[in-house]
C-alpha cells in the first residue's frame, strides 16, 4: 500500500490512499548537517539562512479521500501569508494532517526554512489541470510558476503512455520557463509507476532507509529516482527537508554568497540542484555505487542530504573556468557551453582527500502540433576528471558519461594530492534537435581533514576559499 497521497492524472477528483501527519524523525537535523551548520556559523558570527525572501508553492492531494481537505491549518503558521490558488476550483473544507506534516518540515517556526513568509497552496488535481500544467487540454500551454520552489509530497497514478509523458513534458516546460525548482517525493514501497518523479528538471527525493520506489519508469530515458534521500519515515516528510534546504541555498545565493546574483545566477534551479547533489553524503550506505554511465546509485541517488556541505559549496562562490589558473577546491559555476566544445577547471589538491562533483542542465521540451506532443531537446554533456603530471600531461581518473538524462556525477573516496582538471564536454544531444548553446551548472567539493578547531578560524577570517576543508563524511 502506498503512503504518499496520490491522484489520477486524467481523473483529478479521484484520490487514493493518503498519509496522516507523522512527527519528524528525532535527530534528523544532526544527520543532514543542519546542527553542524548552526554551530559553525554561530561560532564564526555568521548569519544562518532560514529561507527568508524565498517563495513556495505547497501542492497537496486530498487527505483521507475527503473532498476539499488539502490545506494546512494556516492559523498555526503565524507570519506566513497564504494564497490558495485552488480555492475557486476546489473549495477547501477542512485542514489536512498530511499538509500540516509537510508544512512543519519546511516553514513552521521550528523548521529549517522558517523564514519563508509567502506560500501558495494548490490542490494537486487542480495543479495538474487548470491550476498549472493544463493537463488534458492540448490547446492550452502549461502556466509559468511564480514562486521559487514547489513541494510535491504526493504521487499521481501513471502508466507508460502518451498521456503520462505529456504531463512530464508539461512539468519540465513549466519549470524551464519559470526558473523554478520542484522538489518531488517518489512513492514509498517498491511497486507501481507514478507521475512527476519521471521528469528531468526536478529533484526527486527518497528516504534514507531505501524503502521507496526506484527508477520511475521508461517514459524519459536516463531519468533515475531518487536523486537524493533524507531521513524520515516516509518520502512525504523527507521531501520537505530537501525543500527547506533548497530554500536556504536560494537565500544564501541572493544574500550571502560572493558575487552579484544577477550576474552569477547563483539562485538558478540548475545551480541549487548541483549544489545539493554535490553536498550529499554516502557513508550511510555501505552498498552505495555508481558507474561511468549510471551516475547515481539506483536506491540512494547522490546520497543523503547534507545542508552544511551544500551551504559551504555555495559560499565557495562562482568559479572561473581555466585550464591554467586554479579554481577553489570547493565551489560551483553556471555558464553556457557551445556544442562541440569543452570547458575546464583546474584544481589543486594540497592534501590527499575525497572529491565529489555534480553537473546538471535543463531538458527543454518544445511543443509541436499541440501542448501534449513535444520535440525533446536534451543535450548530452559529459564530465571528466584528469590528473596532471609536472608537464601537464593528462591521466583520466574518473568519468561520468551517461548517454541520456541531465545529471552527471563523480565521487572519489581517495584522491592523491596534486593538480587536476575537471572537464565538462558537450558533443551531442541525447534526444531531439541539436542545441548550439545551453547553460549548465557544475558544483564540486574536495574534503581533507584539518584540526577540529580550524573551521571556526577559517569562517571568522572569511576564509571561504582556502584549501583545507572538512565538509563532513562523504
Amino acid at each position: 500500500m502506498a503512503f504518499l497521497p496520490r491522484v489520477r492524472p486524467l481523473q483529478f477528483v479521484l484520490l487514493l490512499s493518503l498519509l496522516a501527519s507523522v512527527p519528524a524523525r528525532a535527530g534528523y537535523r544532526d544527520e543532514i548537517g543542519y546542527t553542524r551548520l548552526v554551530q559553525e556559523l554561530a561560532a564564526a558570527g555568521k548569519p544562518l539562512p532560514d529561507g527568508a525572501g524565498v517563495t513556495l508553492s505547497h501542492v497537496e492531494a486530498e487527505d483521507k479521500g475527503v473532498n476539499g481537505r488539502y490545506t494546512p491549518n494556516t492559523a498555526a503558521y503565524p507570519g506566513v501569508t497564504f494564497i490558495n490558488r485552488s480555492a475557486t476550483a476546489r473549495p477547501p473544507t477542512s485542514n489536512s494532517d498530511h499538509a500540516n506534516g509537510v508544512a512543519n518540515g519546511i516553514y513552521a517556526s521550528s523548521a529549517m526554512a522558517n523564514g519563508i513568509t509567502d506560500v501558495d497552496l494548490y490542490y494537486a488535481g487542480h495543479w495538474l489541470g487548470g491550476g498549472m500544467l493544463a493537463g488534458g487540454n492540448p490547446a492550452i500551454p502549461p502556466q509559468t510558476e511564480t514562486t521559487d520552489l514547489s513541494n510535491h509530497s504526493w504521487v499521481g497514478n501513471g502508466v507508460n503512455n502518451a498521456a503520462s509523458l505529456a504531463f512530464l513534458n508539461r512539468f519540465d516546460l513549466s519549470m524551464a520557463m519559470s526558473s523554478h525548482l520542484a522538489i518531488v517525493g517518489i512513492n514509498n514501497g517498491s511497486s507501481g509507476y507514478h507521475l512527476l518523479g519521471g521528469a528531468y528538471n526536478l529533484i526527486s527525493v527518497g528516504i534514507t532507509s531505501g524503502d521507496h520506489k526506484g527508477p520511475p519508469g521508461p517514459l524519459n530515458p536516463g531519468v533515475t529516482a531518487p536523486h537524493i534521500v533524507a531521513p524520515a519515515s516516509h518520502t512525504s516528510f523527507a521531501t520537505p527537508y530537501v525543500t527547506a534546504a533548497a530554500a536556504m541555498l536560494i537565500q544564501t545565493a541572493r544574500q550571502y554568497a560572493p558575487g552579484d546574483v544577477n550576474v552569477t545566477r547563483a539562485d538558478r534551479p540548475e545551480v541549487i540542484k548541483a549544489v545539493l547533489l554535490a553536498g550529499a553524503t554516502q557513508h550511510e550506505f555501505p552498498g552505495w555505487s555508481h558507474t561511468d554511465t549510471a551516475p547515481l546509485d539506483a536506491t540512494f541517488g547522490a546520497g543523503e542530504l547534507n545542508i552544511a556541505n551544500s551551504y559551504f559549496i555555495m559560499m565557495g562562490g562562482k568559479q572561473a573556468a581555466s585550464p591554467l589558473t586554479p579554481a577553489s577546491p570547493v565551489g560551483w559555476d553556471y555558464q553556457d557551453i557551445s556544442l562541440g566544445s569543452t570547458v575546464e577547471y583546474r584544481l589543486e589538491l594540497g592534501l590527499p582527500g575525497t572529491f565529489q562533483a555534480a553537473l546538471t542542465w535543463l531538458n527543454l521540451p518544445i511543443p509541436t502540433d499541440d501542448y501534449d506532443t513535444y520535440d525533446q531537446n536534451l543535450a548530452n554533456l559529459n564530465l571528466f576528471l584528469y590528473q596532471l603530471d609536472e608537464d601537464d600531461n593528462r591521466l583520466l581518473v574518473a568519468q561520468s558519461i551517461a548517454p541520456d538524462g541531465n545529471i552527471e556525477f563523480l565521487k572519489l573516496s581517495s584522491l592523491a594530492e596534486g593538480s587536476y582538471l575537471l572537464s565538462v564536454e558537450y558533443l551531442s544531444n541525447a534526444v531531439g534537435d541539436q542545441l548550439n548553446e545551453l547553460p549548465y551548472a557544475l558544483a564540486w567539493r574536495t574534503e581533507t581533514i584539518p584540526e577540529p578547531s580550524t573551521w571556526a578560524l577559517l569562517l571568522a577570517a572569511g576564509g571561504w576559499l582556502l584549501v583545507r576543508y572538512r565538509f563532513g563524511r562523504g
